[in-house]
């Protein structure tokens, strides 16, 4: 979800028959999204404005495959990331409130929020053992100011019983 934009990029995961050979595919255009980017790394005030055009209105893909191969997409423009595992019913809360702040303070995340509701699970050292879950990854531009950005926005997350994610999916 694009902090600016009025559409989301939704991905599901449903057993399916397999469709033939996977052609592919990715969610948006790199080159433009790269190029939206560089400019509002420039120009910050410009986010605003450019952001909701990346994912225009009617943008669907069907992709049939292992999980494997349908839910990577190639990141070619780079970012820096935190991400969030919080109890699942306070993940659509944190992530409306997260955004609220951003669009508040007119700040030039260009990146997408990733939002991902997870089952429970019997893994003694994941975050989701025992109880569903929601994550919320926070992504920045590399090319722009990030670490005050993720700092200013965790106690948000942390409010709603968020708890970071390490570097190999450890809390």
């Amino acid at each position: 979800m694009f902090p600016y934009g009025k559409y989301v990029v939704l991905k599901t995961l449903n057993p399916a028959p397999a469709e033939g050979p996977l052609k592919h595919m990715n969610d948006i255009d790199d080159r433009a999204f790269r190029m939206v980017c560089d400019i509002c790394s420039i120009a910050p005030w410009l986010t605003r404005r450019l952001q909701p055009v990346i994912v225009g209105a009617g943008v669907k893909q069907r992709r049939v495959g292992p999980a494997y191969q349908i839910f990577p997409s190639d990141r070619t423009v780079r970012f820096e990331e935190m991400e969030y595992e919080l109890p699942r019913a306070n993940g659509w809360a944190a992530l409306k409130e997260a955004i609220a702040w951003i669009q508040k303070r007119k700040l030039p995340v260009t990146f997408p929020f990733e939002f991902r509701l997870t089952a429970a699970d019997d893994i003694w050292l994941s975050p989701f053992n025992t109880t569903p879950g929601a994550s919320i990854s926070m992504h920045q531009y590399a090319k722009m100011p990030w670490r005050d950005l993720f700092t200013q926005a965790e106690p948000i997350f942390r409010a709603h019983g968020g708890r970071p994610t390490g570097p190999n999916g450890t809390l």
